[in-house]
């Protein structure tokens, strides 16, 4: 299959499923990737190829930063989900790209969550953010959640994914995230149906929140000068971390984060253990006494 007809066919339609994120991208496929690559199929494609269309771009290494997001996500999902290709080819670094990648992320401790939580004053953007983080959700799944999907009783939630194939499922609630979402069916009168988080006045967020979620990382601390950098996607690098970290096997992150099992990028993207969470690790390691 060529690039051409497995962008139009599979990916376009994976992608436009998720509001605001084929539109961010559409441009670079049509006007640049297609034009280039698009004759060439998912087998063919390589590293030099690849390398030699970044070349006959005159843009600033940050766009072709986006560019290559786009390129490498599609292949990500022909591999993980579709398994018409071994896996994407390797990439070079791209020179005064100043992107932040999902690698780069760090995410919250334990201890970090209940700081970030207690900076957000708002009831509706708390219990969204902590269910996020409880869950591991992305943040278009995340304000999708209704109260019918909720079940108490059986302690599950219907996630309603679209960026794959295994992303709509109905996965455990775990205790954190049903705490959270407990106190806040309670304050809204145990509401049966309708979305979970609602925006100011009713009805369902336009879209993420992310001055909500950028006002906590900056009133609680953790985000002071920026130098986290933190932005909504934490929630589930925090979610996969705190698995990790609490010795989760991987099997049962990758069905709760909705990830193929041959899927890689829990270990390559989301794992991101912090330096306090590596050094509790290590505090058994102690010295033999001498003498």
């Amino acid at each position: 299959m060529t690039l051409n007809k497995y962008v139009a066919d599979v990916w376009e339609p994976v992608r436009s499923a998720q509001p605001g994120t084929w539109q961010r991208e559409q441009w670079w496929w049509v006007e640049r990737i297609l034009p280039a690559l698009g004759a060439v199929t998912l087998c063919e494609l390589n590293a030099q190829k690849w390398s030699a269309f970044l070349d006959t771009l005159h843009v600033a290494g940050r766009s072709k930063a986006l560019a290559q997001t786009a390129y490498r996500m599609a292949l990500r999902h022909a591999c993980d989900v579709l398994g018409w290709i071994e896996g994407p080819h390797p990439f070079a670094p791209i020179r005064g790209a100043t992107l932040r990648t999902l690698a780069e992320a760090e995410p919250l401790t334990l201890e970090e969550v209940t700081v970030f939580l207690d900076a957000v004053h708002l009831p509706v953007p708390r219990a969204l953010f902590a269910v996020q983080i409880g869950q591991g959700l992305r943040p278009a799944e995340a304000t999708a959640v209704r109260w019918e999907d909720v079940d108490f009783n059986r302690s599950t939630i219907f996630v309603r994914g679209e960026k794959n194939a295994l992303a709509r499922a109905t996965v455990p609630l775990t205790p954190f995230s049903k705490a959270e979402l407990l106190a806040w069916w309670e304050q809204r009168g145990r509401p049966k149906t309708g979305v979970c988080f609602e925006k100011q006045g009713g009805g369902p967020f336009p879209a993420y929140p992310r001055q909500a979620f950028r006002t906590a990382a900056t009133n609680s601390g953790l985000n002071a000068g920026r130098e986290r950098g933190l932005f909504p996607y934490v929630c589930r690098h925090t979610f996969a971390t705190i698995a990790a970290v609490s010795g989760i096997d991987r099997a049962f992150t990758k069905r709760m984060m909705r990830h193929s099992q041959k899927s890689t990028v829990l270990d390559e993207a989301y794992n991101r253990v912090s330096v306090r969470d590596t050094a509790n690790a290590f505090a058994g390691f102690v010295a033999v006494k001498r003498g």
